[in-house]
């Protein structure tokens, strides 16, 4: 946050309430409406929780936080989805890139390496990659064109840099900052 403060005049920070449902629905075992209000529920806490850490840094930069929820409910949003989805769906090297993702996402928030995914995590794991795809879309359409984030996600990297011209503009113009934190310092690496 400090960095951030020192480098850029406002921030919006995406609290990704709605799209964690999705995580918790892989991890507990939790379904719909019941896995949505826990996740929900989870943002709400964090934005509680965190909120002076924000008020702190915000002499020099203007914090805005927003969920994924809100976004969700927005027309922009619902059009950038189809359009991923149907992407998904016509582009087999798209499909096979969206598919590398989910693995490593299942992977990670199963915390287990293995190379058969059952159909249902599959579909929430793409579901998934296309809702923050789409959300991403939204963001950058309103201007903000920023990621800033702690590590590295390759394929949203790939679509920034024009290595998947089928995806909407936005995703192509979007601008990837990765942190790589280390113990008490935060190392930055653009690239």
């Amino acid at each position: 946050m400090k960095w951030i403060s020192e480098n850029f005049n406002a921030c919006l920070v995406l609290v990704t309430d709605s799209i964690y449902r999705l995580t918790i629905e892989v991890r507990q075992g939790l379904k719909g409406d019941e896995a949505r209000l826990e996740a929900i529920r989870t943002g709400e806490q964090f934005i509680n929780q965190n909120y002076s850490l924000f008020e702190q840094y915000s002499r020099s930069c203007q914090f805005q936080l927003k969920t994924t929820s809100e976004i969700e409910k927005l027309s922009d949003f619902k059009i950038y989805y189809e359009d991923l989805e149907k992407l998904y769906k016509k582009n087999e090297s798209f499909q096979g890139l969206v598919n590398l993702f989910v693995q490593q996402y299942l992977n990670r928030v199963q915390q287990v390496e293995t190379e058969e995914v059952d159909e249902q995590r599959q579909h929430l794991g793409i579901i998934y990659f296309l809702e923050e795809s789409a959300i991403n879309a939204y963001l950058v359409k309103q201007g903000w064109q920023v990621a800033v984030y702690p590590g590295s996600i390759k394929i949203f990297e790939d679509m920034s840099e024009g290595l998947h011209p089928e995806v909407p503009l936005p995703l192509k113009q979007m601008v990837w900052v990765r942190l790589r934190l280390k113990k008490r310092n935060a190392k930055i690496e653009k690239e």
